[in-house]
């Protein structure tokens, strides 16, 4: 069975830890098997709130991240490198199923 998901941003046009709650909750109540969450600022980013929102409404979480411009990887692969680990880890410490 297919599964359907909608990125966070198309339901509020900002996020943050107050935000989150809200929008993954509109997420489950319109229906959506899973939520992308914009990893902005892995550093920021407190995954254990997310996974108890996700899990709290049945929702699968992915995330999806950009590269600021001071680590884009021809210019320093090296920072871009440890940035994307550092995505990774918050994905994995949510309990996500990917990053885009």
């Amino acid at each position: 069975m297919p599964k359907y998901g909608v990125h966070a941003f198309l339901l509020e046009g900002s996020w943050d830890n107050q935000i989150a709650s809200k929008v993954i909750a509109e997420a489950a109540e319109l229906g959506f098997d899973l939520i992308e969450i914009p990893l902005l600022k892995p550093d920021e980013f407190d995954s254990a709130l997310r996974g108890k929102l996700l899990s709290e409404n049945k929702l699968e979480g992915v995330a999806s991240l950009g590269l600021p411009k001071d680590l884009h990887t021809p210019a320093n692969p090296k920072g871009a490198l440890e940035f994307l680990k550092k995505g990774v880890d918050r994905v994995a410490d949510f309990g996500g199923k990917g990053l885009n």
